[in-house]
């Protein structure tokens, strides 16, 4: 399917409909629970559906069965403060009304793909360090994993070394244990190619050949793969999820520990297997014994999948929901641009204290328990299907408002949280059992993660207590002179008048002179932001070369830095500073990463070459 221009579009219908997108993410990010018995779950909404509803209710028009456009007759279903925009929407041609219904549905076809399509039938493995690069929490597998796959390899090559060095540096002697013990050296034998005249040293040379073998035929392809779904795009379930994550990386979206998290994933997963393959081949020149090459060999590949065996345990994570809803959470952090929201959020709104008044937004549900003020009148509805008791209505009422409002309203007091838990595991499976045990370990002991488990994180600071600066993003007036100070640049006129302007664009030059004649700065950086995010919309060859050298040059760091110090974006300036230093340091491990990664195929060719003439 071809995707129609970010730009044409916002060209054409000006900047509510971008708000739109963004307050509607934002209502389906309330909505959403992670509660497989529940009607909200995030994996039972049609999320195509739920936002085609909206997006007519917005726009005052839905297509038919053949695709047409017709106007919603029903005034009950139409926005009423969206007047303006809907006369100007029916203006328009079929195709370029169908181009702004593919712009808003994008991100909700994306949850749809990923709850239904990206994980089925899935077979790779995942690491730990991807729940923590997409949840940016359950730090406590992931530290373990780390900490084995560092000592492990660190102990058995400091033991290997010391063996090797005594016996290179022993001298031979009327003891046969202690003379077959000894390296015997050939005539030119050094240190690091010492030509062993041993014995039994061809069965060893015999060895660490086999082991090189395996290495040329399944490493070397195995990391290049990796290089290639990491850093390019491939059809694969995990490059998606690592294409989704690394837009969110790159647009600074994400949390403190999600950016931790997302760069140990990428080391840990490629720079750290091409350091322990390249190590383990020096210590299998440093062993003469075959049986101890080959347990050498072994651990370490036991060692390198550590990280995922961990996570294919069926108590971790049943059907990868919390990855899925991770996934989900990135989606929404890809197309909100939170920067921008909490800027105008703050000019129209002030940056005051907030009266937050959650509302309850689950207009949709199959069985929606606030409609049920007493066990009685649910006992009295349900008696005349099933004969339901009114004790059953009253344990189904409690059961229902728990699992329709936790875990995210009873999340703020110890007491709250274990009673949550408990109610949780009376009812739950074992999936995921683990993870929302760390959950509350992490939210009760330790000052780590939100003060909800999942989903529901942005609602309280974006959504709720700004009532009026949502109406003045949301729904354009007709004219600048009917607009609210400083949002001139959303009226119907203004559009229009950009619209003209737009195509008259034929150059790059002539992009620079449109951008330098909009009045307002905010349209400028929407704009840019839309022609920089364009070139994630379909995957391309060069796509891999280009982020290669972006990596190996950097190309990006640059503008990430600028923008990590940028006063106007949200955050103190110790966070921010936080961030210029972060972008710095994994800027540096990247290209180191990204060098150890592309030398890794021709070091174990030669190293193929090296040992059998050296050992």
């Amino acid at each position: 399917e071809v995707r129609p221009s970010r730009v044409a579009v916002h060209s054409l219908f000006g900047r509510t409909p971008y708000f739109f997108l963004q307050r509607a993410l934002l209502r389906a990010e309330e909505l959403m629970c992670f509660d497989r018995f529940n009607s909200f779950d995030f994996e039972e909404i049609r999320w195509k559906k739920w936002i085609t509803e909206r997006f007519g209710y917005w726009v005052g028009q839905k297509q038919d069965e053949a695709g047409i456009w017709q106007d919603i007759k029903d005034a009950a279903k139409l926005d009423p403060l969206n007047g303006p925009f809907q006369r100007y929407f029916k203006e328009q041609s079929e195709g370029a009304k169908d181009a702004l219904l593919d712009l808003v549905v994008e991100p909700f076809e994306l949850f749809d793909e990923i709850s239904n399509d990206w994980f089925y039938d899935f077979q790779e493995d995942v690491s730990v360090y991807t729940y923590m690069s997409f949840l940016g929490r359950d730090w406590v597998f992931p530290l373990i994993s780390m900490f084995i796959q560092t000592c492990i390899p660190i102990i058995l090559g400091l033991a290997t070394y010391t063996d090797y060095a005594e016996r290179f540096e022993c001298e031979s002697g009327e003891d046969a244990e202690l003379e077959n013990a000894c390296i015997r050296k050939g005539d030119s034998g050094t240190f690091w190619c010492p030509q062993r005249t041993n014995d039994e040293a061809w069965l060893g040379k015999a060895m660490v050949f086999c082991v090189l073998v395996f290495y040329l035929v399944k490493v070397v392809p195995d990391q290049l793969w990796v290089l290639f779904a990491t850093v390019g795009d491939s059809e694969g379930t995990i490059s998606k999820m690592n294409s989704l994550r690394r837009i969110v990386h790159t647009e600074d979206e994400d949390s403190i520990m999600t950016k931790v998290g997302f760069r140990v994933d990428i080391i840990m997963n490629s720079l750290y297997h091409c350091i322990i393959y390249a190590g383990n081949v020096i210590m299998l020149f440093w062993t003469d014994d075959v049986v101890d090459i080959l347990l050498n060999a072994l651990a370490i590949e036991f060692v390198k999948d550590l990280d995922e065996v961990i996570t294919s345990m069926g108590w971790y994570d049943t059907d990868y929901r919390f990855l899925k809803a991770g996934a989900f959470e990135m989606v929404i952090l890809r197309y909100v641009n939170f920067h921008v929201l909490k800027s105008c959020q703050d000019k129209f709104d002030g940056t005051g204290p907030r009266n937050i008044k959650r509302g309850f937004v689950r207009n949709s549900s199959i069985f929606d328990p606030q409609q049920f003020t007493s066990p009685q009148e649910l006992h009295r509805t349900y008696s005349m299907l099933d004969g339901v008791t009114e004790k059953e209505a009253k344990d189904i009422l409690r059961d229902a408002i728990f699992f329709t409002t936790a875990p995210k309203s009873h999340f703020n007091t110890l007491r709250n949280r274990l009673e949550v838990w408990k109610e949780y595991l009376r009812h739950a499976d074992n999936g995921s059992l683990y993870l929302w045990c760390t959950d509350l370990l992490l939210h009760t002991v330790t000052p780590f993660g939100s003060t909800r488990a999942i989903f529901d994180r942005f609602t309280d600071s974006y959504l709720h207590g700004h009532t009026k600066a949502w109406n003045i993003l949301v729904y354009a007036s007709e004219t600048s002179a009917e607009s609210e100070p400083g949002a001139e640049f959303l009226s119907i006129e203004q559009t229009k008048a950009r619209l003209e302007i737009v195509k008259t664009i034929e150059t790059d030059d002539d992009w620079a002179r449109a951008i330098a004649t909009c009045k307002y700065q905010i349209e400028s950086v929407l704009l840019k932001t839309d022609r920089k995010l364009s070139q994630y919309k379909e995957p391309r060859s060069s796509f891999f070369v280009e982020q290669v050298m972006n990596a190996l040059f950097f190309l990006e760091l640059p503008n990430q830095l600028i923008k990590a110090l940028d006063p106007t974006l949200v955050g103190s300036f110790s966070e921010r500073l936080l961030k210029f230093l972060f972008f710095v340091l994994f800027g540096i491990l990247n290209w180191i990463s990204i060098v150890i990664q592309l030398s890794f195929a021709p070091l174990i060719f030669f190293v193929a070459y090296f040992i059998p003439n050296c050992y």
